[in-house]
């Protein structure tokens, strides 16, 4: 089960309702690059209690920076994530990399 959205104008708020959508708890791969998502949609995404169960995310093109990158790497909810796309992201995330 999957859910790509390439290039949409989500941002923060969109990428929220993802992180609060019990609905997706079966979700195993997530999309979503070019989506204007900065640091607190990546906060979001990074503890939501109902992407458990993701193994892929593609978070490339977005606009998070050191707290997003910070997000993920402490993230216990997205422990089977075995691929994590994060191409074309800006200076300051490289910088917390």
């Amino acid at each position: 089960r999957g859910l790509t959205l390439e290039n949409e104008d989500l941002g923060d708020d969109g990428a929220v309702r993802i992180a609060q959508a019990e609905r997706l708890r079966n979700l195993q791969r997530l999309a979503v690059p070019g989506c204007l998502i900065e640091d607190e949609g990546i906060s979001a995404l990074a503890n939501s209690p109902h992407l458990t169960r993701l193994v892929a995310m593609d978070l490339s093109a977005n606009r998070f920076g050191e707290t997003g990158v910070g997000a993920l790497g402490q993230a216990t909810m997205l422990g089977a994530v075995k691929r994590l796309a994060l191409r074309a992201l800006s200076a300051d995330a490289f910088r917390a990399v």
